[in-house]
């Protein structure tokens, strides 16, 4: 064996008794023992390099020679350990840039029938005139993704707003063109929408469901809770006439949850919608820049809430049962494939927002926001705009991420919360306490992991498996 070694980064955990160590670069993840405990200090204390003599020097006399060699070797097909001429590469430098996207965000409605308090998108407007795209408009959208998607082999395409529903023709001519163009190609289409729920009718639920679209309908929990924002443009709360709307078109509907100031009790909200028959929920927290955003307190609520759910993962887990919480069931899945990320989610890389205007944008979330087009319809993304939006917003420009033992898993935060927390002119930079907020979700993530694969492992082949939540991002 080599006489020195580098050292890749290593969290080390205790949960419920039990010791973990967390290869930061790699998403390995094991338990260990006493000595696998000792050698995960030892290396914590001395750098970025390690001398095998010094390792045994350290930890012989209290563990065994033979103990510490074992454990050792251990390390290094871990590759925590690793021979000093062989580079370390990290997830950072393996975001694959490729011509064209693979899935498309369109915005078929610049127009909505509720005013939610919260709203980011200017009650779907995104800053300009309210209307909604042609269907004509839609067809080509559809085209160009195809067109430029290369041999990918799974387009995603999900049908946005403001509120879709108000542009049904729109929806089921980019719907139907994508089925048409999926069955010439061969691709595997998977198709999402994202609407509030109230316009849900028969008809468009049968539509929906024989296209197999995945409907994700943003519902903030009970009505005590919902109806607080939620509400019409003419007036009143949304919670009931949703529910009577989804029992009554009878869609299996994913729940999406924004958590504000003023719901912050994620336990309770996420079991009373799974309770009404939501075969998934979702939460995300709401990112405006205003007085409904979490503070580190609200935040610290949330985890509280997230610790408990995870309890109910594992409770259903045991019972060989999956529990419908798209966050928790997120997270575990991402650390039984051992997926690291070199930056948070597809923007910018495989996923874009089309608009009716025909501007292409780095996500659904910052259409409108001029910083962030990517491009045209007919152009396609324009390289230099896209790489420009990808130097400006990887990791390496948080100075936070660099010594966060998270950084691979969460890949540096949502850019749209990023930038909301940022004063203007500042390089995009997640709060401090959201930062914490995220580490303690990963850290409740491994937590629930161990205990998943230690009680009921035979249920991650599914978690991993389940596809129920909509295509588009959830934050967390």
């Amino acid at each position: 064996m080599s006489g020195r070694y580098q050292v890749r980064p290593v969290f080390p955990f205790e949960d419920r008794g039990r010791r973990f160590a967390f290869v930061v670069d790699t998403a390995a993840f094991v338990e260990v023992d006493e000595v696998g405990a000792a050698l995960v200090d030892h290396l914590a204390c001395n750098g970025t390099e390690v001398a095998l003599a010094a390792l045994h020097e350290s930890l012989d006399a209290r563990h065994g020679r033979g103990a510490v060699a074992e454990t050792i070797d251990a390390f290094r097909r871990l590759e925590v350990l690793l021979p000093p001429e062989i580079p370390v590469i990290t997830p950072e430098a393996r975001v694959p840039i490729r011509p064209g996207a693979a899935s498309l965000v369109l915005h078929v409605s610049h127009d909505c029938n509720l005013r939610c308090g919260y709203c980011y998108a200017d009650h779907g407007r995104y800053g300009g005139e309210a209307g909604t795209m042609s269907p004509e408009t839609a067809v080509a959208w559809v085209d160009q993704l195809f067109d430029r998607a290369g041999d990918r082999k799974v387009i995603h395409l999900t049908l946005f707003g403001g509120e879709p529903l108000l542009a049904m023709p729109t929806v089921r001519a980019a719907i139907d063109r994508a089925r048409a163009r999926a069955r010439a190609s061969g691709q595997e289409l998977r198709l999402g929408l994202t609407t509030n729920g109230t316009l849900l009718t028969e008809d468009v639920a049968r539509y929906l469901m024989e296209n197999r679209v995945t409907v994700s309908v943003s519902l903030d929990g009970p009505a005590d809770v919902n109806d607080r924002l939620r509400r019409f443009a003419e007036g009143g709360g949304t919670y009931q006439a949703v529910l009577d709307a989804v029992r009554r078109t009878g869609i299996r509907a994913v729940a999406r949850i924004t958590l504000t100031r003023r719901s912050t009790d994620v336990a309770r909200i996420v079991r009373s919608l799974i309770e009404v028959g939501f075969v998934e929920v979702g939460a995300a927290p709401v990112a405006t820049g205003k007085e409904l955003d979490l503070g580190p307190a609200e935040l610290a609520k949330v985890l509280d809430g997230y610790r408990a759910l995870a309890e109910d993962l594992v409770e259903w887990a045991k019972r060989g049962k999956v529990f419908p919480f798209s966050n928790l069931k997120a997270v575990v899945s991402q650390i039984e494939r051992g997926e690291t990320r070199g930056m948070p989610c597809g923007a910018g890389i495989e996923l874009v927002a089309g608009d009716m205007n025909g501007d292409l944008w780095a996500c659904h979330r910052f259409v409108g926001d001029a910083r962030m087009r990517l491009g045209s319809m007919q152009g396609g993304v324009d390289p230099a705009a896209r790489f420009e939006f990808l130097q400006e917003h990887h990791m390496r420009t948080r100075p936070a991420c660099g010594g966060c033992w998270a950084r691979f898993l969460c890949g540096g935060g949502c850019h749209h919360i990023a930038h909301v927390q940022s004063p203007a002119g500042v390089a995009a930079q997640l709060d401090a306490s959201f930062c914490d907020f995220l580490r303690g979700f990963y850290r409740l993530g491994l937590g629930t992991y161990a205990r998943v694969l230690e009680e009921a492992p035979e249920v991650l082949s599914r978690l991993v498996g389940e596809r129920e939540g909509c295509s588009q991002p959830t934050g967390l």
